[in-house]
């Protein structure tokens, strides 16, 4: 549950949502919308890093397990900008999951 006042400006702030499923981005965005912040979406790790290289974003929610490219390798300094301090200054990692299949007759 997010803690934000829905009446607040949020614009200023641009995030970068990514995940190899359309349907988990389509669930950020709408769960973020009301809130107006500025959500950018990736389909895979390397649109990540070309949106990550094209504006830095102020906050990246990454899906960690996508082909290619994973989040593992999209949260690399090397990646994200060649040094630490080009890549991203801080990571805080928080465990999302959204379960495949909810059993029978769900």
């Amino acid at each position: 549950m997010l803690n934000l006042d829905p009446n607040q400006d949020y614009s200023k702030y641009n995030i970068l949502a990514v995940d190899d499923i359309p349907l988990n981005l389509l669930l950020v965005q709408k769960m973020l919308s009301r809130f107006k912040f500025e959500i950018r979406t990736a389909g895979n790790g390397q649109q990540a890093l070309d949106a990550v290289a094209e504006r830095r974003p102020d906050l990246i929610l990454l899906d960690l397990m996508m082909p290619g490219i994973d989040g593992f390798e999209v949260m690399d300094p090397a990646a994200a900008g060649g040094s630490r301090h080009g890549g991203y200054p801080h990571r805080y990692p928080v465990r999302a999951q959204f379960e495949r299949g909810c059993g029978e007759g769900v």
